[in-house]
């Protein structure tokens, strides 16, 4: 570790993990607790919280409860797609990856 940088004491850590809560984004978390001005990596310190079990990654299964009007997809394919994706057994994450796109497209469109 660089002498210029010292370490974050336990306490600082610990803190930031207690700032972690069910509904809050990270990037809330870091805008508010400003991690990085007390030299804590925020990288590590998710990966480490993950790996150990501190933090736990929540998913969300998306639901179709209405047909959108979507002009240049077909009826017969929304439909297909929304039963076969939009079922609530698909997370966000595996729509991201089938239709190979980032999540903000995904939750907007």
């Amino acid at each position: 570790m660089d002498e210029r940088y010292p370490s974050p004491s336990w306490e600082v850590i610990f803190n930031l993990y207690e700032t972690f809560q069910s509904g809050i984004k990270l990037k809330q978390v870091f805008l508010y607790e400003k991690p990085f001005l007390r030299n804590v990596n925020e990288r590590r310190l998710v990966e480490f919280g993950l790996l150990k079990g501190i933090l736990k990654r929540l998913h969300r299964y998306p639901v179709a409860c209405r047909p959108t009007d979507e002009d240049d997809i077909s009826p017969e394919v929304l439909e297909y797609f929304q039963h076969q994706v939009l079922d609530g057994q698909h997370s966000y994450d595996d729509i991201c990856v089938k239709l190979s796109c980032k999540l903000d497209k995904v939750e907007n469109d």
